[in-house]
C-alpha cells in the first residue's frame, strides 16, 4: 500500500509497549507510527476488528492509546488504527520526524 492510499507517512521506529483487550499486559513493539495508526509486533496476535488498549512507553513516560486492529499477520504484526490520538502522541510524531529529518 502506497503514502497515498495510507493518508499519512510513517516513522519507522521500534518502541516498547504493552496492549490488550482489557488492560495492556501483552509486550510488543512498534514497527512503525503514524497520525492514524500503529505497526505492532508482537508473539500474540489478536484478529481483526479487535478493540485494543494500548500503552506506548516512552523516554517522556507512557502514553495510553486505543484502537482496533485492522490487520494482522499470525505471530508476527499488525496494523491497528487508532481512535484517538492524544497531544502526547501527536508530540512524540513529530518529534520522531523532525529527528529522522535531521540526519
Amino acid at each position: 500500500m502506497n503514502e497515498e492510499r495510507r493518508g499519512s507517512s510513517r516513522v519507522l521506529k521500534r518502541l516498547m509497549l504493552l496492549f490488550g483487550t482489557d488492560e495492556p499486559r501483552n509486550q510488543g513493539f512498534t514497527r512503525n507510527l503514524s497520525r492514524e495508526g500503529i505497526e505492532i509486533a508482537a508473539r500474540k496476535v489478536p484478529p481483526p476488528k479487535t478493540e485494543l488498549l494500548i500503552r506506548l512507553q516512552t523516554d517522556s513516560g507512557d502514553i495510553d492509546l486505543h484502537g482496533v486492529v485492522r490487520w494482522r499477520k499470525a505471530g508476527q504484526s499488525m496494523g491497528v488504527e487508532l481512535h484517538e490520538r492524544p497531544l502526547a502522541y501527536l508530540d512524540l510524531l513529530s518529534e520522531l520526524s523532525g529527528n529522522l529529518r535531521a540526519r
